[in-house]
């Protein structure tokens, strides 16, 4: 009786296992193997620190089993009709099997993992607005996370000091990723596209917008000489004709004709005599803000077919705008956008004209703009996300109760997170869609 209890004890401590790692699941996986770690498949986008905590947590998972099954096979079998505990059969058959399934996910974690190095440039989706789900973008695990600093650098940066920069793009409740970001110059240069039905727009936004502005700005100073430094019109007119230059070439690519994407920019400008201007351009409706003061700056207007503006234009065209009762948008042609790079089908009633505004930078009163996809704008107000940013900085223990060493290491570091934390609140909230953030913080002070 006692090696009947003890083998039961033993079962019944690996059936409470394999409920453990079912329940710590976000795949929705079901394995009916006691024993079983039920986590997503190694793909590309882990880092190789996580591979290596599976693969050992695997191992030790094996390691256990193996002492079950010895266990089990220096025990009594239990008596068939018997009507507690379970038969040998049972017993033996469920040890193999964990062992079994384990193993298998070792040997389908080393082969999927040649490489361990994370992309520099996150693919990250959306479909923000989108008719579909869309085909683009590769399917990842719910809550899957990647954040970088900063993305690499593509121009000189003159000698000129850079910003510090936090980045963030989270997957929510879509099926694929199809949100993209890009940050160069120090974060002088930051822009975030959320895509629809697929993510071959933003991901040619990405790869694209920031390059043909900077040779429009070449071409400018080649007619002004080398020396000179980019005005502010021709800032406005480089970026102006980048976006020009890809709606068109996507209009023209037969297999965009169904995809589109948003795409809000920031640039700051410094003149010759270093003034500072911030320059933001949008099409669609992903947002930028700025906090000036503690207070929320709109540097866009969101491309809604419900605003005011954007209204007036699509009624003058003779279309006409319908409320989706399921999901509480207003929507033109099905899209719950009115100004979007491609999604041909529904062209000219829904534009790729960019927008561009300046707003000349405030000595010390500007802390940080934020450029983020509507996953974030769905459940928070610009004011919203301000106050969240500096009750998080306020929330930092003063010197008095730390060195002062230590409580500027902790700010810093709640500052490089605070994309991030702005992500995860936006969940806690109840946004449903996937966000991208880039926060680049403009006063070190803050």
């Amino acid at each position: 009786m006692a090696a009947m209890a003890s083998t039961r004890f033993l079962v019944q401590s690996s059936r409470a296992s394999g409920r453990r790692h079912l329940h710590r699941s976000k795949t929705g996986t079901k394995h009916v193997a006691p024993c079983v770690v039920a986590a997503a498949p190694c793909s590309s986008l882990h880092t190789y620190s996580a591979r290596h905590r599976a693969q050992v947590s695997c191992t030790s998972t094996l390691s256990k089993d193996l002492s079950v099954l010895a266990a089990l096979q220096s025990t009594k079998a239990y008596d068939g009709s018997t009507k507690e505990g379970w038969s040998s059969w049972e017993v033996m058959a469920s040890a193999f099997l964990a062992i079994a399934a384990t193993g298998s996910f070792l040997v389908g974690s080393s082969m999927t993992s040649p490489s361990f190095s994370p992309p520099k440039i996150i693919h990250r989706g959306g479909g923000g607005g989108g008719s579909g789900g869309g085909s683009g973008g590769s399917p990842v695990p719910i809550g899957d996370t990647k954040e970088e600093e900063e993305v690499a650098i593509m121009i000189d940066d003159g000698g000129r000091d850079k910003y510090q920069v936090s980045i963030q793009a989270i997957r929510g409740g879509r099926l694929t990723m199809e949100d993209e970001y890009f940050v160069t110059n120090g974060g002088r240069f930051a822009a975030v596209f959320d895509g629809h039905g697929g993510g071959g727009v933003s991901s040619l936004l990405r790869d694209k917008l920031f390059k043909l502005m900077n040779q429009n700005l070449r071409a400018s100073q080649e007619l002004h000489g080398p020396f000179h430094r980019p005005s502010l019109s021709s800032s406005v007119a480089a970026l102006r004709s980048a976006f020009q230059q890809i709606d068109a070439e996507v209009l023209l690519d037969d297999t965009l004709q169904y995809q589109g994407s948003t795409a809000v920019a920031v640039l700051v400008h410094e003149g010759d005599d270093g003034h500072k201007t911030i320059l933001s351009a949008n099409v669609g409706d992903s947002r930028a803000i700025l906090s000036r003061s503690g207070q929320a700056v709109d540097l866009t207007r969101d491309h809604k077919p419900n605003d005011e503006r954007e209204k007036a234009r699509i009624m003058a065209m003779g279309e006409t705008i319908e409320w989706d009762h399921y999901c509480k948008v207003h929507r033109v042609r099905n899209l719950s956008l009115s100004r979007a790079i491609g999604d041909r089908f529904a062209k000219p009633v829904v534009t790729g004209e960019v927008e561009i505004k300046h707003f000349p930078q405030a000595d010390g009163g500007d802390e940080f703009f934020l450029l983020a996809s509507d996953g974030v704008w769905d459940v928070m107000s610009s004011q919203d996300v301000v106050d969240f940013v500096h009750k998080q900085l306020d929330s930092v223990p003063k010197s008095g109760l730390l060195s002062q060493e230590d409580a500027d290491r902790m700010l810093q570091t709640r500052r490089q997170n605070m994309s991030h934390a702005v992500a995860k609140e936006a969940l806690r909230r109840g946004s449903g869609d996937n966000i991208c953030v880039v926060l680049v913080w403009l006063d070190d002070s803050t």
